[in-house]
């Protein structure tokens, strides 16, 4: 069955009552976003005719009749007349429903399963900037745009395998994912088609690969050649290895296979970032929740964690709980008592006087992890208690022999 086109940004709305009036008011007024002053184009042949002329790129606006945050957007932010002119000042803006008439296309040509998404062309139709993680504030939305601008200035940031023609020949399980959304998928048809395929850096077989399950061999062919496909495809890529490193990353830890982990991580942040505090900071945590999973190198783990909260001054606790499901050794345990217990007064907070307790018992510090276990359940709500009591019971881990 298709992935359905989904709300990118629902969770990051100001508020539920806001949500449900905004829900009311597509369903009851179903306001026309034609009726935006901004969208004065009705087709991409004009606009780019208009584009070309003026010296302008394109802004294309996705989004669906029931999409509640693009509601948001079109009524407040992009009514407000400082975006207003931020955007007609570089762009000829275009505003397309992916699902219906020529927005199907637009989903299909540039693989759009979420909205709101904006997408930045050329006047030759090169794709210089895509993102659904678009904010609603006006500050924020500026900066937004602004870093569109940037990255329409900059030749380096075009996607050069995304080409200019709409009519591309996809196979019909392609087509049927966006003209037949209740359809159902054979996985086995999507493999039949990739076995047959001789160049899996092409436009559509970019398509199939990014949308659909796939056998892991194709996953890994993206990752060998990471570099490759981010300049044909850009920030699509980045964000299909995270899912895989995001989705595989445990099946890796449970195979003890660091190489292979290693390997996505490596291309992950190659086609992510230049930043390398960045790449430094995200590449350290991802290799501590592959170790906290593997559970086969607690040495390192603690090396880890002791460099990360220096560096960047965080609290142990999180690492702890990380692993407080696992069998731990007792240097392990006596590390993050240490790194914890000095703080552990200054915080009222029932979460933390759960793990430190968990974590006093694992030092054999029975009673005085029973004083916390106790504090966490007192402080906590009849919901939240049943949770921890719950949680308790799977950390206890009596075949661990911790204080045997």
């Amino acid at each position: 069955m298709r992935t359905p086109i989904v709300n990118s940004n629902f969770f990051r709305s100001p508020g539920l009552i806001l949500q449900m009036l905004m829900i009311l008011q597509v369903i009851i007024c179903k306001p026309a976003l034609a009726q935006n002053a901004l969208f004065k184009e009705k087709d991409l042949s004009s606009a780019l005719e208009k584009a070309k002329k003026e010296h302008k790129g394109l802004l294309l606006y996705c989004h669906t009749s029931w999409c509640v945050p693009c509601r948001e957007i079109e009524q407040v932010t992009l009514k407000d007349s400082s975006i207003s002119a931020l955007i007609q000042a570089n762009y000829v803006p275009l505003s397309y429903d992916l699902e219906e008439g020529f927005g199907i296309d637009i989903a299909k040509k540039y693989r759009l399963v979420s909205v709101p998404t904006i997408i930045i062309l050329d006047s030759d139709l090169k794709v210089h900037f895509r993102s659904d993680k678009i904010p609603y504030q006006i500050g924020d939305f500026k900066k937004f745009i602004n870093k569109a601008i940037a990255a329409t200035n900059d030749s380096l940031s075009i996607a050069k395998g995304i080409t200019a023609d709409f009519k591309l020949s996809y196979p019909q399980f392609y087509e049927d994912y966006f003209n037949k959304p209740n359809g159902t998928m054979d996985s086995s048809v999507v493999a039949k088609y990739l076995a047959t395929q001789t160049n899996l850096f092409s436009e559509v077989n970019w398509g199939v690969i990014s949308l659909f399950p796939v056998d892991f061999k194709y996953y890994q062919f993206v990752i060998d050649n990471a570099i490759k496909f981010k300049s044909l495809f850009g920030d699509e890529v980045r964000d299909k290895i995270w899912v895989n490193l995001y989705k595989n990353g445990g099946d890796y830890a449970k195979r003890k296979d660091v190489a292979g982990y290693t390997k996505i991580l490596h291309a992950y942040l190659a086609v992510r970032s230049s930043n390398d505090s960045l790449n430094y900071k995200d590449s350290t945590m991802y290799m501590i929740k592959y170790y906290a999973k593997a559970g086969d190198n607690w040495e390192v783990y603690q090396n880890l964690v002791d460099a990360y909260t220096t560096r960047y001054n965080m609290s142990y606790t999180y690492f702890w709980e990380l692993i407080m499901q696992q069998c731990t050794p007792p240097a392990i345990n006596q590390f993050f008592l240490k790194g914890i217990s000095a703080k552990m007064e200054q915080i009222n907070n029932p979460d933390r006087y759960l793990s430190y307790g968990l974590l006093l018992q694992r030092n054999c510090q029975q009673e005085e992890g029973k004083k916390y276990l106790e504090k966490s359940l007192n402080n906590a709500s009849a919901a939240v208690k049943e949770q921890y009591q719950s949680l308790i019971k799977k950390c206890t881990l009596p075949d661990c022999n911790y204080c045997k």
